[in-house]
């Protein structure tokens, strides 16, 4: 609940890398269930958390801004296309959590 207070209080970068960094403590459960959340409350924070996985896994190099821009969708739909599904973003973030302990090259 701290997390989408904050996220509902200002749109500002360091309100949302702060939201991005409080998501990325959480389980992936929590997280899911975080975000879930604020694509429905708060698009723009939704996408920057969105943006900032895609970035840590190399997979976006577009500024990190909360904007669904051209550079986002097609980094997401690359992530889809090597997931080989059509997927939601809940389902890119889990995929990018498991494999966030190994390194970007597999």
């Amino acid at each position: 609940e701290r997390i989408h207070l904050e996220a509902l209080k200002n749109e500002d970068v360091d309100t949302l890398a702060s939201v991005s960094e409080q998501i990325s403590t959480l389980s992936k459960a929590s997280a899911i269930q975080v975000l879930d959340i604020l694509r429905r409350k708060n698009a723009r924070a939704y996408v920057y958390v969105l943006q900032k996985v895609l970035a840590s896994r190399g997979e976006y190099s577009g500024p990190l801004s909360g904007t669904l821009d051209a550079t986002t969708i097609r980094a997401f739909n690359a992530v889809c296309s090597a997931l080989n599904a059509a997927c939601s973003p809940a389902i890119v973030l889990s995929a990018m959590s498991r494999l966030s302990s190994s390194s970007p090259t597999g």
